[in-house]
Parts: structure tokens; C-alpha cells; sequence
């Protein structure tokens, strides 16, 4: 499916409701291009977001509400399933329940789901997104969600002869592609070029501001290194590390901000790349990467999901981590097989 069939609901709606993931990034931040560019339609927009501390400067100045009104068109925008919308506390804790019932989300009615907070559109580049919208527009070709909402705003722009594509908005969806692609270097297609290409002909954009931002860390971030190091292990081409909450607090870091502390990790030579860190909730966030190897399927034995190169869960305890890395390593053995049967 392409965006044709988001055009008529979007330019119908009076009052439009963003949702975007917890633990968010530069990513999910490119739903704010999407809100102005709606805003500038007369649209009334509301945004629900779980952008971390140090990329405030993302959103810095917006005023959208975080409450929708009754009636309001909700477009789930960046997450790959439903569980990982950022509703409220209440609401969440609502969906675990019914998920610990059915046993997964897969298996849970949509109309269940839908009865705590219904989602009219789901716009995202997940590869593990099955769809739990009534209307969905899932492109796993694609390099980001920014670059999803490039096309969209753009096709919204010529059907409603409005210009929608300002500075801000630009910034925010160029911010969004090139920190999911690392700067072009992973998950490019043309049409990645097309869309960057198409948001630097719109506005000035200051990339070695962004770039600079991108790449700022904290001091705690620095210190935590140290105990990054200290955690490490080796297990052949499986690369493992974990960061709990006592280490954390420690050196005054947050969980967003350390689970970054993956890019340390994949610099090393290896094949997969594992990084634990415990969350303020005592659950376990893991982040997993893949160079060469598909750990889309590791993701997703633990109820997680992403990409085929990067991917995610949470853990309810520390007692799972070995289960991880038992499972990583298997699927390394696997990997090895068939690539002495290939040859």
C-alpha cells in the first residue's frame, strides 16, 4: 500500500491525535513535522510522546497538548506494535494485563485492543509491525519514519495546495532520516536520497548543527563507561555488556541516554552485539545488532521486534539474560551452518 489512502482522512479530520513510542529518538521526533505541517492545514493536533531529556532540543517550543479531543483522528506513528505507544501509565498497564491473558499482542483481537485506545493509522518502517491499525501504511523498505512523512507531507502539500514544508518541519524529518541511517550509511535506498534531497531543496538546513547534537553525550554518559567495559564479555562473535540501575544512578545517567552506549559496543569486530540496561522499573531493556547476522527473530522470542539488523525487547527480570545470550548464540550456530552448507 502506498499513502494514497491516509490523504482523505488526514485532510477530513478536524482534531488529529499523534501517538509515537516510548523511550523515543530522533526518529519518532519527526512526528512533530507531521503535527506542524497539520497545524498549518488548521488542523487541531495533540501529540503523545516519550521523548528522553537529551533530545528535547528536538521539540523545544512546541505547544501541543498531550490530551485529544473525543472524536479525534489517532495515528500511531514510528512503533512497531501497539504495547509501545506512549499512553499513560493507566492505559499501559491495561494493555499488559489484557497481553498477559491472551499470552502475546499478535494474539489479541484488535477490537480488544482498540476498546482501551483505538488507532485509526499506523504509519511506520518496522519490519516486525503486523498492523494494529484499522488503516496502515508499514513500508519495512524504508530507511525511517522521517522518510515516510516526507512523502506523506508531500503529497498532502500538492493535494491541498498549502506549503507545508518550513524550516522547522525540514529540520525534523532530515534529523530523523540521517540518525536512523547514521548518516546514509545503513538501510539507504533512492528513495531515501529523493526524500533528503527533496527536504534540502525546501529549507536551509544546518547539518553540522545537527550532526553536533546528534553526537553530544553527557559527562555521566562518559563515566559510565567504565563499568560498560568492566560488564563485558566475549562468547566468540557474540558481544555482551549490561548496565543496572544502581550503576546508573551512580553517575546520575538515564536509561535512555546509557542504552546509547550500544554504539560502543558495535565498534568492537563481531557479529552480534547485545547491550542490557536496567530501567527505572526494575524491567531490563535489551538492544540487539546484527552485522551480517538477521536478529530480528532473537528480538522477537523475547516479545520484542524492529528490524533485521537492529532490533529490541524488555525483559521482566535479570533472570532472563542468559536466556538471551543462550538464544543469540544459537542463532549464531545456526548462521554458521549454513554458511559452511553454502560453500
Amino acid at each position: 500500500m502506498d499513502h494514497s489512502p491516509l490523504l482523505a482522512p488526514l485532510l477530513d479530520a478536524k482534531n488529529i491525535h499523534l501517538f509515537t513510542h516510548v523511550r523515543g529518538d530522533p526518529d519518532s521526533a519527526s512526528c512533530f513535522a507531521l503535527a506542524l505541517a497539520l497545524q498549518k492545514l488548521g488542523k487541531t493536533v495533540s501529540v503523545s510522546h516519550d521523548l528522553p531529556a537529551h533530545l528535547h532540543w528536538l521539540h523545544d517550543g512546541f505547544s501541543f497538548p498531550s490530551q485529544s479531543d473525543e472524536g479525534a483522528l489517532r495515528v500511531a506513528i514510528d512503533t512497531g506494535n501497539y504495547a509501545r505507544l506512549a499512553f499513560t501509565p493507566a492505559v499501559r498497564a491495561k494493555i499488559a494485563e489484557l497481553i498477559a491473558h491472551f499470552g502475546t499482542e499478535q494474539q489479541v483481537p484488535s477490537q480488544r485492543l482498540w476498546s482501551i485506545e483505538p488507532i485509526d493509522v499506523v504509519i511506520d518502517h518496522h519490519a516486525s509491525n503486523k498492523g494494529y491499525g484499522r488503516l496502515n501504511w508499514i513500508v519495512p523498505t524504508a530507511s525511517s519514519s522521517a522518510e515516510l512523512l516526507t512523502e506523506l507531507i508531500a503529497a498532502l502539500e500538492a493535494t491541498s495546495g498549502t506549503i507545508l514544508f518550513s524550516e522547522e518541519v525540514c529540520r525534523l524529518l532530515y534529523t530523523g532520516i540521517v540518525s536512523d541511517t547514521q548518516w546514509f550509511k545503513r538501510d539507504v535506498t533512492p528513495r531515501t536520497y529523493t526524500m533528503a534531497s527533496l527536504l534540502e531543496t525546501r529549507a536551509k538546513i544546518d547539518k553540522v548543527e545537527i550532526a553536533e547534537r546528534l553526537a553530544e553525550r553527557s559527562i555521566a554518559y562518559f563515566q559510565i563507561g567504565a563499568t560498560l567495559r568492566a560488564n563485558f564479555k566475549q562468547y566468540d562473535d557474540l558481544l555482551v555488556s549490561f548496565l543496572d540501575r544502581q550503576a546508573l544512578e551512580q553517575v546520575g545517567l538515564t536509561a535512555e541516554e546509557a542504552a546509547q552506549t550500544m554504539e560502543e559496543l558495535e565498534h568492537l569486530p563481531g557479529k552480534i552485539f547485545i547491550l542490557f540496561v536496567e530501567l527505572a522499573t526494575g524491567e531490563i531493556r535489551v538492544r540487539i545488532r546484527g552485522k551480517g547476522v538477521v536478529i530480528l527473530s532473537l528480538a522477537q522470542q523475547f516479545g520484542g521486534g524492529g528490524h533485521e539488523f537492529r532490533a529490541g525487547a524488555t525483559l521482566s527480570s535479570w533472570r532472563e539474560m542468559q536466556t538471551v545470550i543462550t538464544y543469540a548464540q544459537k542463532l549464531l550456530a545456526i548462521q554458521a551452518k549454513e554458511s559452511e552448507f553454502s560453500l
